[in-house]
């Protein structure tokens, strides 16, 4: 019998591979082969992305040229049509939900608190008198007054005016005696001279904030919004290309990440599109671009965070109470601490972060087309943590904030229109009617695509994966113990988001940042 007195060495890696669900940084892992070929094997096998959402317009052969008899008619359309009225119909000339609508969803990166009374442009300054925004100051008697005291905020999108085939309007806003931030001046562009205040007639102030309200709105959804998606994606193809399926960092962005390609295709289709279903109820396609093209060139990805957000509009030092900020505090608190205790477990000296060259490469390729994207130091996690704090932010919290309260926020024609018919640049305000109300606004075969779009925008968001969500992300039973400890924490935030909106006014109840309404991805 042969005896063997030396032992035999061979190479188990040949045989034995590592699974994908595995935790680790790539210089630890003893299977760095394997590890290889498992990112080039996935790379290969990427599907190509295709459209998910189609809007098949339904027009009666009588649509094609009705138009409105009065604006009183669009709640009677919506019935007719079989449409739920919605919620904001009730109150879509208030100006406490104009100024409310400020301070929720995107809007919250467009308003800056005024320090100076300078900071108010000086076009709009200029044409602004003193008598003008009086009963609308409590016992303020100047807008310098009101300024020094903290009160006035501005949204200021006269950067617009780089598209000269959209308007780029001024909007002052006032935080009052009851904590009611109120609009008291909107001005449409630098050709217009008119100053629109709550002074004005009744047609003139409501067409001024419906013209304003559609400005803004495609500056969300074809600047803001689509520049996420743009960015999301660029995030989501460097991910697959430097990150193992093994690494942490991709392991806690994987679901976040999951459709983000695929939103930006969706958004080009529909959007950004000559031969799309909807082109007929937004702006050209060559201003649909130029807007595009606009807030890619300004985006930064720290100066455009939530937390970066909130500073520079100044609602931190206030006593203003608006869910969008308030609950997103609590979220971002949650992101924030989640990803810096994973982080924090695999970084734990500085050569751990110098000597891993996917993050590294990561990074280094998503600073080469994402402005505002921070190095990395080898003293601390913090620029690691953020980045990845804002990308779960940005495909969720951020996301839902917009897209969770869809048809109630986008669906109704008087409040968010896609579109608003052109005024003379002439036009006085005492010459503005309720006829002028109603020329403004989509037709009624415009009006009924909107809200086909935005239901089936509503539908397909509805199939994305909840953020609560149990299940294993980690293969590191201690990396897994955070997730656990994430999901235990939504859960609480949950509750006390549920109890602030018991207390607060009907109008003013916001489920958007509710965990279990968040979606863990981006979509159209």
């Amino acid at each position: 019998m042969l005896a063997l007195t030396t032992p035999f060495a061979f190479c188990i890696d040949r045989w034995v591979t590592g699974s994908e669900k595995d935790t680790t940084l790539p210089q630890k892992d003893p299977q760095i082969r394997t590890r290889m070929r498992e990112m080039e094997r996935n790379l290969k096998n990427e599907k190509p992305r295709t459209l998910q959402i189609k809007v098949r317009p339904t027009p009666q052969p009588d649509e094609e040229k009705e138009t409105w008899k009065g604006v009183e008619e669009v709640d009677r359309k919506y019935n007719d049509w079989g449409f739920k009225l919605p919620k904001v119909a009730l109150k879509w000339s208030a100006d406490t939900r104009f100024g409310r609508e400020r301070f929720n969803g995107l809007s919250p990166t467009l308003v800056n608190k005024i320090q100076s009374i300078h900071d108010i442009p000086e076009r709009m300054h200029g044409e602004l008198e003193e008598d003008m925004v009086m009963g609308f100051l409590d016992d303020f008697t100047t807008l310098e007054e009101a300024t020094t005291a903290g009160r006035l905020y501005i949204v200021d999108l006269s950067f617009l005016r780089a598209v000269p085939t959209v308007s780029n309007p001024i909007l002052l806003l006032y935080l009052n005696d009851a904590n009611d931030i109120l609009p008291i001046a909107i001005q449409m562009s630098d050709k217009e001279l008119n100053v629109h205040t709550p002074n004005d007639n009744v047609f003139s102030w409501n067409s001024a904030k419906l013209r304003y309200h559609q400005a803004e709105l495609i500056w969300k959804i074809v600047g803001l919004k689509s520049c996420a998606h743009e960015v999301m994606a660029e995030v989501s193809r460097g991910t697959k290309k430097h990150l193992s399926p093994r690494h942490p960092v991709r392991q806690i962005l994987n679901d976040f990440l999951q459709h983000a390609e695929q939103a930006e295709t969706d958004f080009e289709g529909l959007f950004l599109s000559s031969t799309s279903e909807i082109s007929s109820i937004l702006p050209d396609l060559q201003t649909r671009r130029s807007i595009r093209k606009l807030a890619r060139t300004s985006f930064d990805f720290e100066r455009n965070s939530y937390k970066a957000t909130m500073v520079s509009c100044g609602v931190t030092d206030t006593n203003l109470e608006y869910p969008y900020m308030d609950d997103g505090v609590l979220l971002w608190g949650a992101f924030e601490a989640y990803s810096k205790n994973v982080v924090s477990q695999y970084y734990q000296k500085p050569a751990d972060l110098t000597g891993d060259f996917e993050i590294n490469n990561w990074i280094a390729t998503l600073r080469r087309s994402i402005k505002g994207l921070p190095y990395l130091r080898d003293y601390t996690v913090d620029p690691l943590v953020f980045v990845i704090t804002n990308v779960m932010w940005t495909c969720s919290a951020w996301h839902t904030a917009w897209r969770g309260d869809l048809y109630p926020s986008l669906a109704y024609v008087l409040w968010s229109p896609l579109s608003v018919k052109p005024l003379p640049l002439t036009m006085l305000k005492h010459e503005y009617t309720r006829d002028t109300l109603a020329s403004l606004i989509p037709s009624p075969r415009e009006a009924k695509l909107q809200v086909q779009l935005v239901m089936a925008m509503a539908s397909r968001y509805c199939e994305l994966e909840p953020l609560m969500k149990e299940g294993r992300v980690f293969g590191d039973e201690r990396a897994q113990a955070h997730h656990d400890k994430f999901v235990a924490e939504l859960r609480k935030i949950e509750e006390l988001i549920q109890l602030k909106n018991n207390e607060r006014e009907p109008d003013a109840v916001y489920t958007c940042m509710l965990p279990s309404a968040i979606r863990t991805s981006l979509c159209v």
